[in-house]
C-alpha cells in the first residue's frame, strides 16, 4: 500500500492512500457511468488518433484547423515558437487574442495568464494532457515552464475538442494545452539527440539538450534538462511628475534547472502507455515595486517542483476508446524577507502542496452520427506551512463529466454536463462548507454551404470556481467566508477556414463577440510584493468583447514566401454589483479596451526574417477608474532572423533576436517597469 505524507514539524498531516484513490476512481467510472455529465463540439475529431507505421502503431493527438472548432480555439505551433523564440509558456501565451499575461518584469518576474477578463484561476492548464494545479494560489506562474521542448500551445475557450481527457478541465472557463515534443517515430530503431543554447541581453543563458534511445522493439526512452540563468539587471527610466531618473533593475535575477525523463510503451495493436518524471528547481529575487524612485527589494523565493505521471490509451475498438491516468505532484515554496519587521528581524514562510490524482475517460461512437463520452476525476490535495495558526487544509474533489457530440450535414451539436464536489478539512478553526454543483455546456456550429469554408458558431457555459486555499485559509488575509466565483460565458462567432481557390495564398479568419457575467468575483492583487496577495470579492462583472484572428500566407515566387498572422481583441469589462457604489460601471483592474500582437514574416532561400508588434491601450491599476490610477498603453516591436544549415550529419539551425526595438519604457503592472530594448541569439543542433 503506497501513501504519502506532509510532515510539519512533529505534526503528520494530509495521508493519503493513492491505491485507495485510484480504486475508488475506477468503481466511480463503472457505477456512475449511466449518470450525469456531459459533451462536446467536434468530438468526432478525436483527440488521440492512431497510426500506423512500420508495423508500429503509435498514439498521435489530433489536429484541427482552428476555424473548424464549434468553440474557439488559438494555436501556436513549434514553426511559430522558433520564429518568436519565447522563453517561457508565459511569453509564448501573449500573442493569443483576448489574453492578458500579468507580467512583473524580467526573466525571473512572475507570469500570470487571464483569459477574456475571467482571471487565471479560470483557466486550466493541461501539460501532455494531464492537469497542472496550484491548490495553494489558484494560478499557475507560466514563467516556469519553458518552451525549449514544446510542441504546440493550444488555446479552447469553453472546452477541449476530445472525448478522451480529465473531467476538471471542463470545470475551466478556457484550457491552456501545452505539448512537448513527442518522441520520433524513428527513436525505436536509432539514438537521437539534440542541444542548444539561449542567450542573451542582462546575463540571460539557457542551454538545453534532450537525447532518446530505443529499449527493445517497443519501447522508448528520453531526457530533457535545461539551465537557466538571468541576471535581470535591465535599464529603465522612472517618471515622476516633471523628474525622471535613470535606474537599473534589481532583485530580478532568476537561476533555474529542469529535467524530464519519459518512457513510452507501444502496442501493436495501437495502445500506449506514457509515464513522465519532471523536476523543477529555482531560486529567483522577487522585484519591488518603483514607487518614487524608490525600488528597494530584498525578498527571496525558492521553488521546487516535482511530479509524476502516468496515462494509459487505448483505442478498444473502432467505436470504443479508453484513456486512464494517474498523476503525483509536489511543491515546495520558500519566501524570505530580511528587511520585515518583527521580533525576529526578518520573515521566512514554507508552504509543501501535495496532490494525488486520478482520471478515467471513455468514447463511445454510438452511431455515424453521434458519439458519447464519459470521463471521472478524483483529487486531493493537501497545504503544510510553517506559519503559526496555520489551518494545515486539505481538499478532496470529484469531478464526473457526460459528453455527446451529434453531427449531420454539416451542422454540429454538443453538449457537457459536469458535476463538481469539494470537500476541505483544516486542523484549525471552520472548514468552508462542502460545495457540490452542476454546470452544462452547449455548443453549434453550422456551414451553410457544401463547401464548409464558412462557418458559424456559438457555444454557452456555466462554470463554478472554488476559491484557493490562500484565499480562505491564509493566516492574515485569508477569508474563510469568501464566496466561490461562478462564471456564465456567451459566444457567437463566425469563421472562414484556411483554402483559397488561388493554391499559392491561404488564409483563416475569425471573429467571436462575447458577454461574460461574473458573480462573486474574487480579485487577487500584490500587497506588498510579487508573493502576498489580498483578495475580495467584486461581487457582479460584466464583459463584454470580440476577439479577431487573421492568418494568411503564400508563395510570391521561387524561393519567397510570406506568412502574417493578427491577433486582436476589443473588451469591457466593468464592475456592476452596486448601482450606488463610486466603482459602479467602472472598468475592472488591468482590463484593458484593446489588446493583441501582429506578426509578420518573410523567408528567401532557407533565411527567415520575422518582425513582430505586441500592444496594449490604457487600463486602469485599481477599480476606482481615477486618473491617477490610469495605467499607460504601450507598443513593443521586435525583429529575428534565422536559417537551418547543416554541418556532416547534424542539422543546425542559428537566430539572433532584436527585442523592444525602439526602447519602449512601459509597464504591464503598474510600477513593475518591463525591459527596454535587448538582444538575443539561439543555436540549436540535432541528429538526422
Amino acid at each position: 500500500m503506497l501513501g504519502f505524507r506532509v510532515k510539519s514539524g512533529q505534526m503528520m498531516r494530509g495521508t493519503l492512500t493513492i491505491s485507495a484513490l485510484t480504486n475508488t476512481v475506477w468503481l466511480l467510472f463503472w457505477i456512475t457511468s449511466g449518470q450525469t455529465v456531459a459533451a462536446q463540439d467536434r468530438l468526432i475529431d478525436t483527440a488521440r488518433k492512431i497510426k500506423a507505421l512500420d508495423s508500429v502503431i503509435y498514439t498521435a493527438r489530433a489536429t484541427m484547423s482552428p476555424y473548424q472548432a464549434a468553440a474557439p480555439r488559438q494555436v501556436l505551433s513549434r514553426e511559430l515558437l522558433n520564429t518568436v523564440r519565447p522563453v517561457s509558456v508565459g511569453d509564448a501565451s501573449r500573442f493569443f487574442a483576448g489574453v492578458l499575461v500579468k507580467d512583473y518584469g524580467g526573466q525571473g518576474g512572475l507570469k500570470t495568464i487571464s483569459v477574456r477578463s475571467l482571471g487565471a484561476s479560470h483557466t486550466a492548464m493541461l501539460y501532455d494532457g494531464l492537469p497542472v494545479t496550484d491548490m495553494q494560489n489558484g494560478q499557475i506562474d507560466l514563467s516556469k515552464y519553458s518552451t525549449a521542448f514544446v510542441q504546440k500551445i493550444q488555446l479552447s475557450q469553453a472546452y477541449q475538442a476530445t472525448f478522451l481527457q480529465p473531467a476538471r478541465t471542463y470545470a475551466s472557463a478556457a484550457v491552456l494545452s501545452v505539448e512537448s515534443i513527442f518522441f520520433r517515430i524513428d527513436s525505436l530503431r536509432k539514438f537521437r539527440w539534440t542541444a542548444g543554447i539561449d542567450g542573451g541581453s542582462f546575463g540571460y543563458w539557457k542551454p538545453q539538450a534532450s537525447f532518446s534511445f530505443p529499449i527493445g522493439k517497443s519501447t522508448v526512452a528520453g531526457v530533457t534538462a535545461e539551465y537557466h540563468r538571468s541576471a535581470g539587471d535591465y535599464p529603465y527610466t522612472v517618471e515622476n511628475g516633471s523628474q525622471s531618473k535613470s535606474l537599473r533593475r534589481e532583485n530580478a535575477d532568476l537561476e533555474s534547472f529542469q529535467a524530464a525523463f519519459q518512457l513510452m510503451h507501444y502496442w501493436k495493436k495501437g495502445a500506449t502507455l506514457n509515464t513522465r518524471a519532471a523536476w523543477y528547481g529555482s531560486e529567483r529575487g522577487l522585484p519591488g515595486a518603483i514607487v518614487f524612485f524608490n525600488e528597494t527589494a530584498n525578498q527571496r523565493l525558492w521553488d521546487k517542483q516535482f511530479n509524476i505521471q502516468s496515462q494509459y490509451i487505448n483505442p478498444l475498438s473502432e467505436r470504443w476508446q479508453l484513456q486512464a491516468a494517474v498523476k503525483y505532484q509536489y511543491q515546495y515554496n520558500r519566501y524570505v524577507d530580511p528587511d520585515f519587521l518583527n521580533a525576529a528581524g526578518y520573515l521566512e514562510n514554507i508552504y509543501r502542496q501535495q496532490e494525488a490524482d486520478a482520471n478515467a475517460a471513455l468514447s463511445f461512437k454510438a452511431t455515424r452520427t453521434i458519439t458519447l463520452g464519459f470521463s471521472t476525476d478524483a483529487a486531493f490535495t493537501t497545504l503544510d506551512a510553517n506559519l503559526p495558526q496555520f489551518s494545515y487544509p486539505e481538499r478532496f474533489s470529484l469531478w464526473n463529466a457526460l459528453t455527446g457530440a451529434w453531427e449531420k450535414n454539416g451542422f454540429t451539436a454538443s453538449a457537457i454536463l459536469l458535476h463538481s464536489y469539494f470537500h476541505d478539512n483544516t486542523s484549525a478553526g471552520e472548514a468552508t462548507p462542502d460545495h457540490q454543483v452542476l454546470t452544462p455546456t452547449f455548443a453549434v456550429s453550422w456551414y451553410p454551404g457544401n463547401q464548409r469554408i464558412f462557418l458559424l458558431r456559438s457555444f454557452y457555459k456555466n462554470s463554478f470556481r472554488m476559491p484557493s486555499f490562500n484565499e480562505l485559509y491564509y493566516t492574515l488575509f485569508g477569508s474563510r467566508s469568501l464566496k466561490p466565483e461562478k462564471a456564465k460565458q456567451f459566444n457567437f462567432g463566425v469563421a472562414l477556414n484556411p483554402g483559397s481557390s488561388n493554391k499559392k495564398i491561404y488564409t483563416g479568419i475569425s471573429l467571436d463577440g462575447y458577454y461574460n457575467k461574473v458573480t462573486d468575483k474574487i480579485i487577487a492583487v500584490p500587497n506588498r510584493n510579487l508573493f502576498v496577495w489580498s483578495m475580495m470579492n467584486v461581487g457582479v462583472a460584466a464583459i463584454y468583447g470580440m476577439d479577431v484572428n487573421i492568418e494568411a500566407g503564400g508563395q510570391i515566387n521561387k524561393g519567397w514566401s510570406w506568412k502574417g498572422r493578427i491577433a486582436y481583441t476589443l473588451q469591457k469589462a466593468t464592475d456592476v454589483s452596486d448601482p450606488d457604489a463610486s466603482s459602479y460601471k467602472e472598468d475592472l483592474p488591468y482590463s484593458p479596451r484593446h489588446s493583441g500582437s501582429v506578426l509578420a514574416q518573410l523567408a528567401w532561400n532557407q533565411w527567415t526574417l520575422s518582425w513582430t508588434a505586441l500592444f496594449s491601450s490604457n487600463r486602469y491599476a485599481l477599480g476606482d477608474n481615477d486618473p491617477a490610477n490610469l495605467v499607460d498603453g504601450w507598443i513593443t516591436h521586435d525583429a529575428a532572423i534565422y536559417k537551418p544549415f547543416r554541418i556532416g550529419a547534424v542539422q543546425c539551425r542559428a537566430g539572433f533576436q532584436a527585442n523592444n526595438l525602439f526602447d519602449e519604457q512601459y509597464a504591464v503592472i503598474r510600477y513593475y517597469p518591463m525591459p527596454g530594448r535587448n538582444f538575443g541569439f539561439s543555436l540549436q543542433f540535432e541528429n538526422l
